[in-house]
């Protein structure tokens, strides 16, 4: 390949950790007052932590995947292909997880704090949506192959696997979803909090630290 033996990795592993420690300090921010300056928890906070514990493992995942030579083109890693096909795949279960909570904390977030009868119903298809979906992708993804080890070891017996036509199906279906269901949960929450009787300057701190969130 042009560029000879180019490791994209640790810009990978740089990119997901400081993501990773600002997503802690936001979401560590946001529960440390709502538990001691408002006194009060709820379920969108309880599922923000959730999600943030997943993108941990998910943060761990990508560690490891570059660490065996992920970030690096396939025909420099040899014997070491395997192990990187095995974190990346591995490291897709928490980030499914992640995200699909980070969209419900979202959702029950609007629910706490809107006006709008319609709009909090408005919520139920939305987070059915994104929880099929994010069930869906979690089903596919570990039971694609069996033995699991299969999805990347191609050496491994391939007892059963389902077609390759319906993981690319899986993997399209999921990507759509996701990046309307990023384009709707980006877009409410601002509508939501600019119509709330707060200042301004309140309303852009909330708005920043959502999208931070979504990142």
């Amino acid at each position: 390949p042009a560029g000879g033996d180019v490791n994209r990795g640790p810009g990978l592993e740089a990119a997901n950790l400081v993501t990773f420690i600002l997503a802690t300090i936001v979401v560590t921010a946001r529960v440390l007052y709502r538990r001691l300056k408002i006194k009060s928890t709820s379920w969108d906070d309880y599922t923000i932590v959730l999600a943030l514990l997943a993108a941990a493992v998910n943060t761990a995942f990508i560690v490891k995947y570059v660490e065996s030579g992920g970030g690096r083109h396939t025909i420099y890693l040899r014997l070491k292909a395997v192990d990187v096909a095995k974190w990346s795949t591995i490291a897709q279960l928490p980030f499914i997880v992640s995200t699909t909570l980070t969209k419900i904390s979202i959702a029950l977030t609007i629910v706490r704090i809107s006006n709008s009868r319609r709009l909090k119903w408005g919520m139920v298809p939305l987070v059915t949506v994104v929880v099929c979906a994010g069930i869906s992708g979690i089903v596919i993804l570990a039971a694609g192959c069996r033995p699991f080890e299969a999805n990347w070891n191609y050496a491994a017996p391939r007892l059963n696997c389902w077609p390759r036509q319906v993981l690319k199906n899986q993997n399209y279906t999921q990507g759509v979803i996701a990046i309307v269901t990023d384009f709707i949960f980006t877009l409410l929450p601002v509508f939501v909090i600019w119509n709330l009787q707060i200042t301004m300057r309140q309303k852009i701190a909330i708005c920043g630290l959502i999208i931070i969130g979504l990142v």
